[in-house]
């Protein structure tokens, strides 16, 4: 009998033991599942929190947020447009893309002409060249009400591109080096001196060779210009067959400037004479050779066309983003 006991009484502590046991490895268990949840809670909430990494804009995505001058610019469905050529005295024109129909809104005068419009949304920005046709060029800076195309000086400039209220434009000066400085103004601060950034030398070369700024635009609140290497020369073409150089200006130095590749930006370089891959536009329209090409803010382009003997025409084309070209002007050589 009192081995049975026994025997019952060890099976019964075994059996608590057991089930102690049982028990301790669940509760392990259990904690170590808790312990895994919560550290995956704690790592999506830290993914919650953490930024968001952007990705890398597209060539596209860069191209629409470029601020540039421009021959033409489009505002309500209507296309502001400037001949270009600093030996044609223009207007500027509103050509009605839905009509077709074309006017004058802003008279050149008898001696000067416009080179370059640019539009921020609600004003309409204007080189107007007092003495364009002549060697003594003297440009400055207009902005003109896009209801009333009333307008005021502002400054001296080639071109300009408004940016959070800082007008960009481009001062050509000549040095022994060829020189184009790029100015910075706030617009409407008064008695505020530009900050001005010369261009007469390539960042980190010395100098023996000649320099000009092929273009300039801003993106993301830097400026990028597009500058052209050729070597001293008495060939007065020699700079329009140069090496082509994009650089972001950093500092208000040109020698801390950071070249950026051309594909970056998708920046295309036609060196006059040479029609690249505009040929059939330039053949279409009886004309030598593509000598311009500028973007518009609507994604298409203005496509300057310049002449040779055998094909004595000039043009301005307008190409839309879906491809389709409109003749805005073509005309003879000058004599």
């Amino acid at each position: 009998m009192k081995r049975k006991l026994l025997a019952a009484t060890i099976s019964a502590l075994m059996a608590i033991g057991m089930f102690v046991g049982c028990a301790k490895t669940a509760d392990t268990s259990s904690a170590e599942q808790n312990k895994s949840e919560n550290a995956k809670d704690e790592q999506v909430k830290e993914d919650a929190e953490a930024p968001e990494e952007e990705a890398e804009e597209t060539v596209e995505e860069k191209q629409e947020k470029m601020l540039a001058p421009s021959l033409g610019a489009v505002y309500n469905g209507k296309l502001y447009y400037v001949l270009g050529n600093e030996w044609e005295q223009s207007d500027v024109y509103e050509y009605d893309l839905t009509t077709g129909e074309e006017r004058v809104v802003i008279d050149r005068g008898h001696t000067s002409g416009f080179r370059s419009v640019f539009i921020d949304g609600k004003n309409l920005y204007c080189s107007l060249d007092e003495h364009l046709g002549s060697e003594n060029q003297d440009c400055h800076i207009y902005r003109y009400d896009l209801d009333t195309f009333e307008g005021e000086e502002l400054c001296e400039g080639i071109e300009a591109v408004v940016a959070d209220d800082i007008l960009y434009t481009r001062e050509e000066k000549y040095a022994e080096n060829g020189e184009d400085c790029i100015v910075k103004k706030s617009i409407g601060a008064d008695g505020e001196s530009p900050v001005k950034i010369s261009l007469e030398k390539l960042p980190g070369e010395e100098a023996g060779y000649f320099v000009r700024v092929y273009g300039y635009f801003v993106y993301n609140g830097d400026i990028y210009v597009k500058i052209v290497k050729y070597p001293k020369t008495n060939d007065v073409m020699a700079h329009y067959k140069g090496e082509l150089k994009l650089y972001k200006l950093t500092s208000d130095s040109i020698d801390e400037a950071e070249e950026v590749p051309l594909e970056d930006f998708g920046i295309e370089y036609i060196p006059l004479g040479d029609r690249g891959d505009n040929a059939d536009v330039a053949a279409e329209y009886n004309s030598g050779f593509v000598e311009n090409i500028t973007p518009v803010n609507d994604g298409g382009r203005i496509i300057e066309l310049g002449n040779y003997e055998n094909s004595p025409y000039c043009a301005i084309i307008y190409e839309a983003p879906d491809g389709n070209t409109i003749l805005l002007k073509k005309w003879p050589l000058a004599g």
